[in-house]
């Protein structure tokens, strides 16, 4: 499932994040047909070939690609309305890129660590309560 990357058919637009524990990054890019996607860039040295090759060598890892693309897709094969859409995978001979659809307001992780939401305790379990109905 893994296509190689025509860097040439995209345009980067601007660095979106630091994908610290991954050793890469989040771009958005403006791809052929005039789409901006968000395009996350990892050294394909830390993914290894698949799955199976990054378990074994990296076991205790907190940030698990192989594991995040199965369940994006068994997501989105569940018709699950809150996910990407993931445009694909693909490789050069030094990265793997992962092409999803661009949430302007981030990912959830980066809105429950915005301003927006209040400390932890009640007034913050209130104010998330309604994403994690919608989530379950």
């Amino acid at each position: 499932e893994l296509a190689p990357w025509d860097g040439a058919r995209t345009a980067v637009v601007r660095d979106l994040q630091a994908a610290v524990r991954n050793h890469g990054q989040v771009q958005l890019v403006r791809d052929a047909e005039g789409r901006l996607i968000a395009v996350k860039r990892m050294p394909t040295a830390w993914v290894r070939a698949d799955a199976a090759d990054f378990e074994r060598h990296y076991p205790a890892a907190s940030e698990r690609p192989w594991a995040d693309l199965a369940f994006l897709r068994l997501l989105r094969e569940r018709e699950y309305a809150y996910t990407c859409r993931l445009h694909g995978v693909f490789r050069s001979d030094t990265e793997t890129f992962v092409a999803m659809s661009f949430c302007s307001e981030g990912d959830l992780f980066d809105w429950c660590h915005s301003d927006s939401v209040p400390s932890p305790g009640p007034r913050r379990e209130e104010r998330v309560r309604p994403v994690a109905a919608q989530l379950l």
